[in-house]
């Protein structure tokens, strides 16, 4: 009998539960995370309420970052396709470096997990703060939906 090693292989469909239309990138978009940042699959990042779609994100890393003042996307991969744990090359104008699901009506399920796992363990922020999260992501059009 062949010996298979166990793999643990991360998918996109580990954090995505429903995206409308993805052939097409309905919920997803360029986004720019400040330069050096490791990033991992379902790290939330937030920005002001800005136009500039070259304005970068930040790692959400306070609790003072969770208003509604802000807008807020989950970092899926860097700037080619799905990457679930890489490091962002600075950013240069016209260009982005990273890829993100950003709020689009209701449009978009995701699965706590990972975006949990990265508000409570690495940024190291309460379950109360998580909830504040999830409410201010339902209020973009990303509803986070609990997994077992």
């Amino acid at each position: 009998m062949p010996f298979i090693p166990a793999t643990n292989v991360v998918r996109l469909s580990d954090l995505v539960v429903h995206e409308l239309d993805p052939a097409v990138g309905y919920s997803r978009r360029d986004i720019n995370i400040t330069a050096a940042t490791e990033a991992t699959l379902g790290m939330v990042v937030a920005r002001e309420i800005t136009s500039d779609l070259e304005a970068p994100y930040a790692p959400v890393t306070d609790a003072a970052q969770l208003v509604d003042t802000n807008e807020f996307a989950v970092v899926f991969g860097d700037e080619f396709s799905f990457n679930p744990s890489f490091t962002a090359r600075a950013i240069v104008a016209g260009q982005y470096n990273a890829v993100g699901f950003v709020g689009t009506s209701g449009a978009l399920q995701l699965k706590e997990y990972y975006i949990k796992k990265y508000i409570v363990d690495d940024a190291e922020l309460t379950e109360a703060n998580y909830e504040t999260l999830k409410g201010l992501l339902e209020a973009q059009g990303i509803q986070i939906l609990k997994t077992v």
